[in-house]
């Protein structure tokens, strides 16, 4: 099953329009950057700069669009029924559809991530960062620019996953596609709207503000924030092949 789900995922050519999506919107974040008077203008900094711009409005919505309405699509289409009639069970369905999903947001993340990096490199030299870190990383990014970088990919990837989580566990229940794929966007929307409307900014907690990489005052690094997401991305994960495996009505 994990085979035929890798290989259903390889074929799909929304990826590639996604991926060049992605692309030009993080090119845009470097003509913000080049807007910006800097001491020096590094390939770590224009990286970093537009990664963390764009990546946090555009993360959700691809994620979604993505892998997220996978389960849905395969019950409209018949292909769920076909698959039970083969002897697979839900359990190994469901299974092997988190597997693929999860491997592939965060390939499909980290590719585009390289690719945009490397594109940069004939035009940025090399450097430490000087605009591109939240106040409370400034020393780190300064210092550590490389692992900077590191750790901010490993954070997008971690996000996306757990959006493909919240879309998946959406659709053991939501049968409409189009609302399965926004699920992430809207639950991102709302909890961010809920957060700036608050008296108080819990920023340590939300992980949502943690993913725009908000310059709060609450000294949060980001390798607490990569993991954060990886907590909630194996959560969400784990309820979607809970809940699917439990469910007895699966058209």
């Amino acid at each position: 099953m994990i085979k035929f789900e890798i290989n259903r995922l390889l074929k799909r050519r929304i990826s590639l329009f996604l991926g060049v999506v992605l692309l030009v919107a993080l090119f845009t974040g470097v003509v913000e950057y080049l807007g910006i008077s800097t001491p020096k203008r590094t390939i770590f900094d224009v990286f970093s700069f537009s990664t963390s711009s764009i990546m946090s409005l555009l993360l959700a919505p691809v994620a979604g669009f993505f892998t997220g309405g996978a389960l849905v699509a395969d019950s409209r289409s018949g292909l769920l029924s076909l698959i039970f009639s083969r002897g697979v069970s839900a359990f190994e369905y469901v299974t092997s559809k988190v597997i693929t999903s999860a491997l592939g947001q965060m390939c499909f993340i980290g590719i585009t991530l390289v690719v945009f990096f490397v594109a940069l490199l004939p035009f940025f030299p090399m450097g430490t960062i000087y605009i591109g870190a939240q106040r409370y990383s400034e020393a780190f990014a300064y210092n550590e620019p490389v692992t900077y970088c590191f750790l901010i990919a490993l954070l997008f990837m971690a996000a996306a996953v757990a959006f493909n989580g919240i879309a998946l566990l959406t659709s053991v229940w939501v049968k409409n596609i189009f609302a399965v794929m926004a699920a992430p966007t809207l639950l991102y929307m709302g909890l961010t709207y809920v957060m700036r409307m608050g008296p108080t900014k819990v920023n340590l907690l939300d992980p949502y503000a943690n993913l725009a990489l908000t310059d709060v005052s609450i000294p949060v690094s980001i390798l607490h924030m990569v993991c954060y997401w990886a907590v909630i991305a194996l959560v969400t994960h784990v309820l979607a092949i809970a809940a699917f495996s439990l469910k007895k009505d699966y058209m």
